[in-house]
């Protein structure tokens, strides 16, 4: 029964101390427990606030800094809308993927596909070789008699 009470105590020192209710926003009570993280256990915290422990632990451990993945992402980001540039928009995945590995930088073209589907870039000449090959098929059909 004391036990019982100890914890139904830290409970109540947990909501007097934070400035959120049981009903507010989730991100609102991540935030506000994670500031009191260490100075109660985790279970108390997330029994007062009725958040799962799952639930904090992942926007405790959450990465915050900037990864080596994510570094390499934007410079290779930045040698893609570099080549496209000095291609005069041209060049698709497969050539821009070729002219990078002439220059040392190791890539696929599926890799760069996806970054420039996510820069929102795309080659230019896909419309004129549309109509190159239907002026192809008009000429093979015309009469020459």
């Amino acid at each position: 029964m004391k036990q019982r009470i100890e914890k139904l105590e830290q409970k109540i020192e947990v909501l007097q101390k934070v400035d959120c209710t049981v009903s507010s926003p989730l991100q609102d009570k991540l935030q506000e427990l994670s500031k009191l993280y260490g100075q109660y256990s985790v279970h108390t915290l997330c029994d007062a606030l009725c958040i799962s422990r799952g639930t904090f632990y992942n926007h405790i451990f959450r990465r915050k800094e900037v990864t080596v993945y994510d570094k390499r992402r934007e410079e290779m980001r930045k040698h893609i809308q570099f080549v496209f540039d000095e291609s005069r928009q041209r060049f698709g995945a497969n050539k821009i993927a070729a002219v990078l590995s002439e220059r040392g930088i190791k890539t696929t073209p599926k890799y760069v596909a996806e970054l420039m589907r996510e820069m929102g870039i795309e080659s230019i000449v896909i419309n004129s070789k549309k109509e190159y090959k239907k002026h192809l098929q008009f000429a093979k059909k015309q009469n020459h008699l």
